[in-house]
């Protein structure tokens, strides 16, 4: 366990089941009910074990006085009142089906705040710990609507179900700590009032072409020169120190970084189909995501035109001249005008639709299987899991992870689902 502190976590449902009253007599409906719940979930998983504990390497010397003494040092700090994260959820819903239960709807609106996250602060190496220790210290919302419907077709010989399924989601970061402080890293920015690990960095638009377009933009580096990438001068500092945005101050800095969208699906979904007509059965589940963005690093390695290995896009199309690209940049071993800083050139629409599972089978009549001493059923499929995955992303799988709490959407290159097949029987004796 990482936290010492279990908590408790109470929780209260309420359903009305209209269609059990005596005024409800509407003959299509076959069903109808009203719900709604309230509760408190924990979790602690998200952090390695025992972080509520310090430790010490009782074993470290150092040379003092021209000898060798025995000491010991601090490797490990904790949080003294590190305790489990709390969601709040709260749902309301209405779950209905008609024509004798052929057609089922469910509707839902979630609102759930998460309070008390865990994540690791990072702290000066001065102070001699080998991790940055856990804390309690944000707080975010979580709000959508889900919606399920589904049509079950049971007469005749041809028999099917049809039935999908979508979840929107909006995020938004509540609080970070006392004092609110927007945590950044190398990709994201994680502020109150916007999503959580929100994707940041420069606006790219477009190639320097000649030193005259050098001269008439903002200045972004001592040696930028025709090819390099041009970054939007988006504000200025006044003279306490706030940023003005939309005051350009001619100099291109850490401060022109903008919020460049979200690693967060708008909206994720499934369709699940099942068919059978006499012998003869199919099963396919599709999934999918909508509306989010993904930092391919795997196209930034092979884009970033420093010493090693290109892509052939990038080769074939980078700058080598006045008017050749205004989108890939001069090949440069230092690059001086950091082009391969983070903005829109790595993020990729992370949309995807995948055949995630899709089997076929027979299965055998009785009247054939009397032949065979024994044997009271055969069935034989072949089957197939990531079957096809419809996507304009250009890295391996666009169903990539998150790397902690606040780093979201990164792509580093980790290994693809892989497509399989099988083709299979089974036989009841």
């Amino acid at each position: 366990m990482c936290i010492r502190d279990r908590g408790n976590f109470p929780s209260l449902a309420l359903g009305w089941k209209i269609h059990n009253e005596d005024f409800f007599n509407i003959d299509f409906i076959s069903t109808l009910k009203l719900r709604a719940g309230v509760g408190i979930i924990g979790n602690a998983q998200s952090v390695p074990d025992y972080q509520y504990t310090s430790y010490i390497n009782r074993y470290a010397s150092y040379v003092f006085g021209g000898e060798l003494p025995q000491g010991a040092i601090q490797t490990q700090m904790s949080s003294a009142d590190i305790h489990w994260e709390e969601k709040q959820t709260r749902n309301i819903g209405i779950d209905a089906s008609f024509l004798n239960n052929s057609i089922e709807f469910t509707a839902e609106y979630y609102y759930n705040n998460s309070y008390d996250l865990l994540y690791d602060i990072p702290i000066p190496d001065s102070n001699g710990s080998l991790n940055n220790p856990f804390v309690n210290g944000a707080s975010m919302m979580n709000s959508g609507f889900e919606f399920m419907i589904s049509y079950r077709h049971l007469e005749g010989d041809f028999h099917y179900t049809v039935s999908a399924n979508a979840t929107t989601l909006k995020n938004e970061v509540l609080s970070l700590g006392k004092l609110d402080i927007p945590i950044d890293t190398y990709m994201s920015r994680t502020e109150v009032g916007k999503p959580i690990g929100q994707l940041y960095g420069w606006d790219f638009i477009g190639i320097f072409q000649n030193w005259e377009e050098i001269d008439a933009h903002a200045f972004q580096e001592p040696e930028t020169q025709p090819g390099d990438c041009i970054f939007r001068d988006i504000n200025g500092v006044d003279e306490d120190g706030n940023i003005l945005y939309g005051e350009p101050d001619g100099f291109v800095t850490d401060e022109d970084r903008i919020y460049l969208g979200s690693a967060l699906p708008k909206v994720t979904g499934g369709i699940n189909i099942t068919m059978d007509y006499k012998g003869f059965d199919l099963a396919c589940f599709l999934y999918g995501v909508y509306g989010n963005l993904i930092d391919n690093r795997i196209y930034w390695n092979l884009n970033n035109y420093k010493l090693g290995n290109y892509s052939l896009e990038s080769y074939e199309n980078y700058w080598r001249g006045e008017g050749t690209t205004n989108e890939y940049p001069r090949p440069s071993e230092n690059d001086p005008n950091l082009n391969e800083r983070m903005s829109m050139r790595w993020l990729q629409d992370g949309s995807y639709l995948r055949v995630q599972n899709l089997q076929i089978g027979y299965t055998f009549p009785e009247r054939l299987l009397e032949r065979v001493p024994g044997v009271n059923n055969l069935r034989i499929y072949v089957a197939s899991q990531n079957l096809y995955t419809l996507t304009k992303y250009e890295g391996f799988d666009p169903d990539v992870g998150n790397d902690g709490l606040f780093y979201r959407g990164q792509d580093p290159g980790s290994f693809p689902s892989p497509r399989t097949f099988m083709i299979g029987a089974r036989l009841t004796l």
